[in-house]
């Protein structure tokens, strides 16, 4: 029998969160070239994680939601979840009966339906 200790566990953890902090980098790069272009590895690897410990809060979880979270992030400034110029993402980040898959959505709606003109 395979016996998996917490030590392990935790390692294996850590492992996963860091490969996604890598994919999540290259996206961001990738895709956000001009948004990311002045920012060292270091500055947006340190955004990343306080991205993921921001949308684990708001139970947002899933990885293409994490990471549709941290595109959020980018477009709309790294405090896009409390600055008063994005109340309404706030709103429906603090939303408590919904899911965090839902939030994103709803998000998306309303930037569809909203600001985009």
């Amino acid at each position: 029998m395979l016996i998996i200790r917490n030590e392990q566990m935790e390692a294996l953890s850590e492992y996963m969160v860091e490969y996604f902090v890598d994919e999540a980098l290259l996206h961001l790069r990738t895709s956000f070239a001009e948004q990311t272009q002045d920012v060292t590895d270091a500055d947006l690897r340190d955004m990343i994680h306080t991205g993921i410990d921001n949308a684990g809060a708001y139970d947002i979880t899933m990885e293409e939601d994490v990471m549709r979270y941290l595109e959020l992030m980018i477009t709309y400034g790294a405090d896009f979840d409390t600055n008063p110029d994005t109340a309404w993402a706030e709103e429906i980040l603090n939303k408590e009966d919904i899911r965090g898959i839902e939030k994103i959505m709803l998000i998306d709606q309303y930037i569809t339906s909203n600001l985009k003109g």
